[in-house]
């Protein structure tokens, strides 16, 4: 459950800017793009504007990748996941933002609503390319992101079936890249290509009892949660000035975690720390948007993976409503 939730916190430096930008000489309306479903925007939020993107995600996590990439069968769990991004601009190459989340867990008759941790980010314009249609050369953004561990991981109820914990325990830093290039196809047709690059450092967790890594009774000591890195390449097609289809192609990477102390012993008597081994998964996500104008859209989207190393194979139902002011 916790590698899910863990997951999808990563999601919010993927906080979203619309981007329709002519020069005024342009001969066709300007596309009104939300966004791909998960990539970011290559561009900041300017100065006195600011974009809120709420999202919903209910996922179904199936089945786990074993380490020979085979998928090995599991009891279904659910998490319905609430993100709320509100993204500020303070000047001209910087933004600020965060994103409050919580879920509902379900697994097997054991249910819980949890806050779970929060995200925050500064993003920077390194490049911003003043005519997109007229080069070739993408705008470029720095994001550097900082997640509070709001949610609760520790001290969990064996009964709920990890159904209680919120998030990882973790402050967790975080440094990401995005480049977006906008192209003109024909007429009303436009791409919106997106390419981002992230990467995470957790810092280590001090663990009681039972918790988001494990653990059981008498469980007492440090775990250090794995370094994690991915890569998002999402793109728009638009085939009216507000109608568009989107995909997005992702791949993350997650190290070993460790764990020092005393491990405890779960209801069977077993260790009860489940340290983690080096992960790799891939997934895809189409989907479609509609936007009213250019500063209010919504988007809905299927996420599932389609390959995995020692990950969790899961689907998910998405759905976002951006509005930029």
């Amino acid at each position: 459950m916790f590698r899910r939730i863990g997951f999808l916190s990563l999601l919010p430096f993927v906080l979203i800017a619309k981007e329709g930008y002519l020069p005024p000489h342009a001969e066709h309306a300007a596309p009104w793009f939300t966004g791909p479903l998960l990539a970011p925007s290559g561009n900041v939020v300017p100065a006195g504007q600011y974009n809120i993107e709420p999202y919903l995600y209910a996922t179904a996590n199936t089945a786990n990748y074993n380490n020979n990439w085979d998928i090995k069968e599991a009891p279904t769990s659910w998490n319905f996941i609430s993100q709320n991004p509100i993204q500020i601009g303070v000047l001209s190459w910087l933004d600020v933002g965060f994103t409050p989340q919580f879920s509902y867990n379900y697994d097997h008759h054991a249910a819980h609503w949890a806050l779970n941790d929060m995200v925050t980010q500064a993003d920077i314009q390194l490049y911003l390319n003043p005519t997109p249609l007229e080069n070739l050369i993408p705008s470029v953004r720095m994001t550097i992101r900082e997640t509070v561990p709001l949610g609760k991981y520790r001290n969990l109820n064996p009964k709920k079936k990890d159904t209680d914990q919120g998030g990882g325990g973790a402050w967790v830093s975080g440094m990401g890249f995005v480049f977006s290039k906008l192209i003109h196809i024909h007429k009303a047709q436009f791409l919106n290509s997106r390419f981002s690059l992230g990467f995470s450092y957790p810092a280590p967790v001090h663990v009681k009892g039972f918790n988001s890594y494990g653990g059981g009774f008498g469980t007492n000591g440090t775990v250090y949660p794995p370094l994690q890195a991915e890569f998002d390449l999402g793109m728009e097609y638009s085939v009216a000035q507000g109608v568009a289809f989107a995909i997005d192609v992702v791949g993350s990477w997650t190290s070993k975690s460790r764990f020092t102390g005393h491990a405890g012993a779960d209801a069977l008597g077993h260790p009860a720390i489940n340290t983690q081994k080096t992960a790799l998964q891939f997934s895809l996500a189409p989907a479609f948007e509609y936007n009213w104008n250019a500063n209010l859209g919504i988007i809905a989207g299927y996420w599932f993976t389609i390959a995995g190393r020692n990950s969790t194979k899961f689907s998910s139902g998405v759905v976002a409503i951006n509005y930029y002011k």
